[in-house]
């Protein structure tokens, strides 16, 4: 059940002076954990998914600190997690160049978890890809020393949709 509140009914200063509140109860509840309230919503629902989910295997959110992924499962994998409303996903960083040697044998995570939300930021997609996967799709931005991932429809088909709004 989705409850609507009627933002038309307040006034600019009460719209503005509504954000912080609701910053602050998401943060009370667990549902926030910094100041990227996007990428904390979608680790919050990817968890709450995974382990609401027959079949898939239980998350715990990674200790606060954690570099490089946002949940360990169960099954002892690593699992990064990143949000896009748009085609591309958050940036991965301290990986090497591709210019560098590619060190392979120690993957930084098992598993990248991408978070679609629709342009109003209703979740629309969850797609798991494994640390083969990503490095087959992986794009390197030179500015940023990062990667990040195209979410293509060639990107997806490979994937593991483990839910998807219709």
């Amino acid at each position: 059940m989705r409850m609507s509140i009627n933002f038309q009914q307040l006034s600019e200063k009460e719209l503005i002076e509504a954000y912080p509140d609701l910053l602050k109860e998401l943060a009370l509840r667990k549902l926030i954990k910094s100041k990227n309230v996007i990428g904390d919503l979608a680790e919050w629902m990817v968890i709450n998914h995974y382990n609401s989910t027959p079949g898939l295997t239980t998350l715990s959110a990674a200790p606060s600190g954690t570099i490089d992924f946002d949940a360990i499962g169960k099954n002892g994998k690593r699992y990064s997690i990143k949000a896009t409303s748009g085609q591309v996903t958050g940036q991965f960083h301290r990986l090497p160049a591709p210019s560098e040697p590619q060190t392979q044998s120690h993957p930084k995570f098992d598993y990248v978890v991408i978070v679609k939300f629709d342009t109003n930021y209703r979740l629309e997609k969850i797609a798991e890809i494994s640390w083969e996967q990503f490095l087959v799709f992986r794009k390197w931005l030179p500015g940023h020393k990062a990667y990040n991932l195209n979410v293509s429809q060639k990107l997806l088909a490979q994937a593991k949709v483990v839910f998807s709004h219709s």
